[in-house]
């Protein structure tokens, strides 16, 4: 006898089935949402840069959104699924991506500006990267602790074209025409250095060694396109700390101003609206607006940390921020101030915050 049930039986099976394939589609057009609505290309963005612990590998990239005062405090991890690397010395924004130089890795990252995912690593072998200057669309060069090298990389191959000799360790570059000013200091365990190199951008020979008293720390460039750098104090010879006006045409010092014996300044930084450079000294922020005759005495911001670790300005809003290491193991606090002194804001970002990146 033929059983009345089965085609039904068989009809509903089928049902359940497509309900159950069209419920599966929709979790994964759901996912696939959420994924392309995570764009962070946002005009009001703060990247701010953390070295984290040497050895550690707990470097990170924090993103803030000055408008809603949100913080993501690990976004590279979030949109990748796994950390950048071991000491994130610095980074740079380059049209629509960030390349990112991790010293103890020895790499930069070349990430998406928008979504922060890695596009490409490029290992850079027996190095220890520290800032990295675009010059083109598709070349950067590299400043280096250790090798007594600049490194010449090619961000859309991941390829290093090749490496250009210099005397000491390297740090924070000026692209300035077809030079690049770049800071160099004696390298750990070798004979003293303290100038500011100058390399052809064409051919990367070195123009001329612009000689400082002592070790440059940190540089910037005037709306007039003059660099300015700061140098460290010598105590050993009785050389203090300095703050040197170079010409960026005739490539000489033409200004300098001297700070008091015991004093260190560090993070030259340039506000553009108003034409000044900041650093900081201690736990305060210096303000020198350029024409004036002398060094203000007073600081422009009291900010009641023991000690500055980095500076920032925002040249989109004409706002300043500033990081304080803390112990250098608690994640970093960053106060963030307008251009009149007034505080804004203040929160905490990764561990040993050193570099701050505005769009």
């Amino acid at each position: 006898m033929k059983c009345p049930y089965k085609t039904n039986y068989t009809k509903i099976k089928k049902h359940l089935i497509n309900i159950m394939l069209l419920f599966l589609l929709m979790i994964q057009f759901s996912s696939c949402k959420k994924e392309e609505q995570k764009n962070h290309n946002t005009k009001s963005g703060v990247l701010i840069v953390n070295e984290g612990n040497f050895g550690s590998g707990n470097g990170s990239l924090s993103l803030y959104d000055r408008k809603d005062k949100t913080l993501t405090k690990d976004i590279f991890k979030e949109s990748n699924g796994f950390y950048i690397g071991d000491v994130v010395q610095s980074a740079v924004v380059y049209d629509s991506l960030i390349l990112v130089a991790v010293n103890n890795s020895s790499k930069v990252e070349v990430i998406l500006k928008n979504t922060f995912k890695r596009i490409i690593s490029i290992t850079i072998p027996n190095s220890s990267p520290r800032f990295i200057q675009p010059l083109n669309n598709s070349e950067a060069l590299v400043t280096e602790l250790y090798a007594n090298k600049i490194w010449l990389i090619n961000f859309r191959t991941g390829t290093v074209v090749r490496s250009i000799d210099v005397s000491g360790e390297t740090n924070q570059m000026i692209l300035s025409g077809n030079k690049i000013f770049v800071t160099e200091r004696t390298k750990f365990n070798s004979s003293f250095v303290a100038q500011i190199r100058v390399i052809n951008t064409i051919d990367f020979t070195t123009i001329k060694n612009i000689t400082l008293q002592t070790e440059p720390n940190s540089i910037a460039m005037d709306n007039s396109g003059n660099i300015w750098t700061l140098t460290d104090e010598k105590a050993t010879e009785s050389k203090t700390a300095m703050l040197v006006k170079i010409s960026s045409s005739s490539l000489s010092a033409v200004d300098s101003f001297s700070f008091v014996s015991g004093i260190a300044p560090r993070n030259l930084s340039h506000l553009k609206s108003n034409n000044s450079l900041f650093y900081s000294i201690s736990g305060n922020i210096f303000k020198y607006t350029i024409g004036n005759v002398s060094l203000d005495s007073l600081p422009f911001i009291q900010t009641n940390s023991t000690s500055i670790y980095s500076l920032g300005m925002d040249n989109t809003n004409n706002e300043i921020y500033a990081a304080d290491a803390i112990d250098y193991v608690q994640s970093s606090r960053i106060l963030r101030y307008n251009a009149s002194a007034q505080q804004l804001d203040k929160f905490t970002a990764g561990i040993i915050s050193t570099n701050f990146l505005f769009y």
